[in-house]
Formats: C-alpha cells, sequence, structure tokens
C-alpha cells in the first residue's frame, strides 16, 4: 500500500499541475498530458491489484516498454528483446525508472539495452543530469531521495528482487538490472 500510495502521490501531482496549467491558458495540450496521467493511475490500481495475485507470468520486455512508453512525454528507445519471469509489478519497475530520468533526472530520451547471456542485462540509460555522486550507495534505499519522496527507486529495487534480479547503478545515468533468463 505504501507503494501505491508513493505513485499515485507522483501522479496526482502531475495531473494536478497539468490542470492549472490547462486553466490559465487555456491550452487542451496539458488537459491531454492529464488524461495520460489518468490513465496510467488506472493501470497502476490495476498492477496492484495483480501483483497483491503474486501471479508469476512470461513477460516480454519489448512488449511492456511499448504499452509503457505513450504514457511518458519522453523519448523510450529499445535495443533487443528478451523474456523475463515477473508479475504485472513489472510495468511499475519500468514505470518508474522512466518516471524517475524525466522527473528527476530531467532527461528527454531514456535507451532501454538488452542482452541475453548467461542471464538477462537490461541497461536502462538516459540523457539526463543523471544522479549525484554519492547516490551510487544510496539510491536504492529506503527515503533516499535526490529530490522526490524517496521510494521509487527501492520500489523497483524489491521488485526486480523479486524476479530474481539484481540492479545496481553503473554510472549516473545508468542503471544495470539482470534476471535470470527464461526458457
Amino acid at each position: 500500500m505504501r507503494t501505491l500510495r508513493h505513485d499515485l502521490a507522483n501522479i496526482l501531482t502531475s495531473i494536478s499541475g497539468y490542470l492549472e496549467i490547462a486553466k490559465t491558458e487555456k491550452s487542451f495540450e496539458f488537459v491531454e498530458k492529464a488524461e495520460k496521467q489518468v490513465e496510467r493511475a488506472i493501470t497502476l490500481i490495476n498492477t496492484t491489484k495483480q501483483i497483491e495475485k503474486q501471479e508469476m507470468a512470461i513477460y516480454k520486455i519489448s512488449e511492456i516498454v511499448e504499452k509503457l512508453k505513450n504514457l511518458f512525454p519522453i523519448e523510450v528507445e529499445l535495443r533487443g528483446d528478451a523474456k523475463i519471469l515477473a508479475d504485472e509489478g513489472i510495468y511499475i519497475v519500468f514505470s518508474n525508472l522512466i518516471d524517475n530520468s524525466l522527473k528527476h533526472g530531467r532527461a528527454t530520451k531514456v535507451l532501454i539495452e538488452i542482452e541475453k547471456a548467461e542471464e538477462t542485462i537490461v541497461k536502462f540509460r538516459d540523457n539526463g543530469k543523471g544522479f549525484s555522486d554519492i547516490a551510487k550507495e544510496k539510491v536504492f534505499k529506503e527515503e533516499y531521495s535526490e529530490s522526490g519522496g524517496g521510494l521509487g527507486l527501492l520500489i523497483v529495487k524489491r521488485l526486480v528482487e523479486r524476479y530474481g534480479g539484481k540492479i545496481e547503478l553503473l554510472d549516473r545515468n545508468t542503471i544495470l538490472m539482470r534476471f535470470p533468463n527464461v526458457p
């Protein structure tokens, strides 16, 4: 529930901001952005319901990214593909990473590179300002934040670990996730 509250609060803040701008500027563009955020909130609530069931299934990363990329005003490029064993929470993993790049890193582009070796390797990179030097040791810990609520990347870490994976910050702009291969 804490995870859901965190993500919904972020989404509702975005909706509120977009609607305020739409009222003052009389711009339909910001109403459409608010509508996309409402879609994200509904998806999040439905995803949370699925996570509670804890039903693991095989997900194709390309399908996850394709479903999410139009919900954010940021360019998302995918190179490669693989399948992973997860539940609906896998959408939260990628959604939080994209959202973090956009809001906290002020990125305009995200690149997701997937390699299949002894395990499935997912490199998530953006062209934003990146994490500070002190972030490397703290970025996936509770309440750590450079400018937000401090739970988004902890949620990502816990979900990745739930799927048997590992996550680490490689450099200022690159997060590396490793998942067990799926036949």
